[in-house]
């Protein structure tokens, strides 16, 4: 036995063991960026042919009536996202929390806390407790890696729990989550083909369903989390199953964020389904990050790349600099829009 009291066959095990996990973490943080930058260049020209819809030729925000909001993903930029979120709640509350909201990846997460009513900062502070008590920061860049799913989890349902009418707020809001699952695995299980197919992603090794009429906060916080389902990073798993028959994981990387719509196709606990009208793009809100100028200019001086799953000692100073943005381009926004309660397109 060595003098530390470990045998040197364990200790050698122990150290494969922690080597396989680091490369694993390492190919899914690659992953992710590697998506986010083909994203990036493949959909530019989408980006700033929407932006063109949002802008006028003086940079000005035009104004325009919305029908539905669109959370699409964005990585760590899911904070500026409910950055937006809290400037907004007023007008969405004011429309008696019926206009469509769809979210995915991380967006789904924000169109979670817009539909329940949380607050940014609590948010905020709540994951700044969890960081602490789990000791996050101090595993290092790897902190979050197998236990993320875990901690976003118990963050939700602390959030969601502390708000005495969260059930009355799902039961009425007009909220989609979006998941990509994999289509041979779902056919082989057979019992997925009461989900109608919205579209095929990367040439159709994925398929995109859109979920709704949850029966709690926790079917709803699991319905984000198999939307935003890195694989083995988050919880050590390929996919993630969601309600029995799904098998699913976040590959919205391979899409261009403009494609997150209200489909008006939403699926139940139980797996009954409606269908009412869907709303069109120009229609539609899109909360996306890539609009935001001065948010694009900020994470370039800071060298910061927004799908990073990686920690850092100035990770939580960063979220807080990205709400504050979020608040900001929201305080603008809000000013040049108005929503619209259109019953054809509610179910």
């Amino acid at each position: 036995m060595s003098d530390c009291g470990v045998e040197p066959v364990a200790y050698k095990h122990l150290a494969h063991d922690l080597g396989c996990h680091a490369r694993m973490a390492w190919v899914s943080q690659t992953v992710v960026n590697v998506g986010s930058r083909l994203k990036r260049v493949i959909h530019r020209g989408r980006v700033c042919r929407q932006r063109s819809h949002t802008t006028c030729a003086h940079g000005a925000l035009e104004r325009r009536t919305v029908r539905a909001i669109s959370f699409p993903g964005g990585g760590i930029l899911f904070w500026w996202q409910l950055g937006v979120v809290q400037s907004l709640r007023s007008e969405y509350e004011r429309s008696g929390a019926q206009i469509p909201l769809v979210g995915a990846s991380c967006g789904a997460f924000s169109a979670l806390m817009l539909a329940c009513g949380v607050d940014a900062f609590d948010a905020y502070d709540s994951v700044c407790d969890l960081v602490k008590r789990h000791n996050v920061l101090e595993r290092g860049p790897l902190g979050l890696y197998g236990i993320w799913s875990r901690l976003i989890e118990e963050w939700l349902d602390e959030l969601l729990a502390s708000r005495n009418d969260v059930e009355a707020r799902l039961a009425s809001a007009n909220m989609e989550i979006r998941v990509l699952h994999l289509l041979d695995l779902s056919r082989a299980r057979g019992s997925s083909a009461q989900y109608h197919v919205l579209r095929r992603v990367a040439g159709g090794m994925f398929t995109e369903r859109a979920v709704s009429h949850f029966v709690d906060r926790h079917d709803a916080i699991q319905a984000c989390l198999a939307s935003a389902h890195i694989p083995f990073f988050i919880d050590g798993q390929p996919l993630k199953r969601f309600r029995s028959d799904l098998w699913t994981i976040d590959a919205y990387a391979f899409q261009h964020p403009f494609a997150v719509t209200w489909s008006g196709t939403t699926h139940s606990h139980v797996g009954e389904t409606a269908q009412v009208l869907a709303i069109p793009r120009r229609d539609t809100l899109f909360i996306h990050h890539e609009l935001d100028g001065a948010l694009a200019h900020e994470i370039k001086k800071q060298n910061r790349y927004g799908a990073s799953v990686l920690m850092s000692d100035d990770q939580l100073q960063f979220v807080h600099l990205l709400i504050a943005s979020g608040m900001e381009y929201g305080t603008r926004l809000k000013q040049t829009i108005s929503f619209e309660i259109d019953e054809a397109y509610c179910s």
